[in-house]
Parts: C-alpha cells; structure tokens; sequence
C-alpha cells in the first residue's frame, strides 16, 4: 500500500481503484480482516474500492465508512462474483451498509465471461436479494456509474445529461404505470431462458430471470 501511495504522488492525475476487502472468516483468520479497506482509503489513497466484503470486520469500520463518505470514495458492489466465490449474499452482503453510511455505489459484473453474468443480471440480483432498496437507490446507484467513472469530465457531463433524459423518459412510460408488467432479463450472451431461476416484484414490476 505504500508503494501504491508513492506512485500516487508521483502520478496525481492517475485515479486509483483497488479491490480491498475480498475476504470472509471462512476464508482468513480474524487478525487478517481487520485493515484491508482501511489501508486503500488511508495509505493507498484510493478513489474506488472493490468488492469491500469485509467492512464489518474491520477495526473502526464505521470510522472507514464515514470517511469514504467524506471524500465521495465509490464502493464497487460485485453480487455474482461475492455469492460465487465468497458464498456471500443476501442479507449478508454489506450493500445496504455501505448506502446506509452514505458511501456511493457502483454495480459491477466482475469476471463476466467467467461468471456468465452481465449488468442486467447484476441488478436483478441486486433488486431480488435487497427488497430493501426503493427505486430511488436503483436510480441512483445508475447514476453513480457514470459520475464515478473515469471518463474526461466532458464526456462524463455529457452522458450524465443523456442517460439523466433517457430515466425520465422511463419513468413517465414504465415507472408510473399502476400495473405491473413483466420483464424478463437474459444475459446478452443468451438467446432464451431454460427455466425460471428467481421472480419479484419491486416497485410494480414483476422481474423474471431466466437461468444461465
């Protein structure tokens, strides 16, 4: 981490993104979950974080939690990946803790070809798995993959205001509707669903997710 702070004052305008807290108690003795986050925000100056799993067992987590609040640091939220291969979901996953900190969130996929995911699977994982968040969060956290990119500011400005148009739109023509309706989501690389893995209904869509 200190080498990554170095290279940090060396090269300022290179933004800095690391996986931090990748880690379980089933994976790593406790004395090993205490600091991995805490050191890419403080020591590794980092501007995103990775996965960040393990936050609750962090020394003064909270502490780490408000101060990447503080400097607007993103958490990149991988469901997939962290159910796969942490065995790590649900009410266990700590996404609702990083929003309730105030910390942003980004959805990400992760290992795509590997994990035979997409962002559209992500956010159905993520609406059937945390029934807690409202669509505001969902817009939101849409938001913030755009405004916590690395794109020249430019051409973040720019795609924000057109995505910003294209929600508005949706929302006068799906979000308002008094019925509800079904979307069935298929990662791009599938062309028809086998089966039905999950089912919900959040906000007044019915969600269906084929298997892959």
């Amino acid at each position: 981490m200190e080498m990554v702070s170095y290279l940090a004052s060396v090269y300022p305008q290179v933004s800095v993104s690391l996986h931090a807290g990748e880690l379980t108690p089933r994976l790593a003795p406790q004395e090993d979950l205490r600091f991995h986050i805490t050191d890419a925000v403080y020591t590794g100056n980092a501007s995103r974080i990775g996965h960040g799993v393990d936050i609750r067992e962090e020394d003064d987590w909270q502490g780490t939690l408000a101060e990447m609040a503080r400097r607007d640091i993103p958490v990149e939220i991988l469901l997939t990946s962290n159910e796969q291969i942490l065995n790590i979901s649900g009410h266990n996953h700590p996404v609702s803790v990083y929003l309730n900190h105030h910390v942003p969130v980004v959805i990400a996929t992760d290992d795509q070809g590997i994990e035979r995911t997409d962002l559209s699977g992500e956010y159905v994982r993520l609406m059937l798995q945390h029934p807690e968040l409202s669509y505001e969060d969902i817009r939101t956290i849409n938001i913030n993959s755009i405004r916590y990119s690395y794109l020249p500011g430019p051409e973040k400005e720019q795609m924000l205001v057109q995505f910003k148009e294209s929600l508005e739109q949706f929302e006068r023509t799906t979000v308002k509707r008094e019925r509800p309706f079904i979307f069935t989501v298929l990662p791009s690389f599938s062309r028809e669903p086998q089966r039905v893995q999950d089912t919900g209904v959040v906000n007044g869509i019915l969600i269906k997710t084929g298997s892959w």
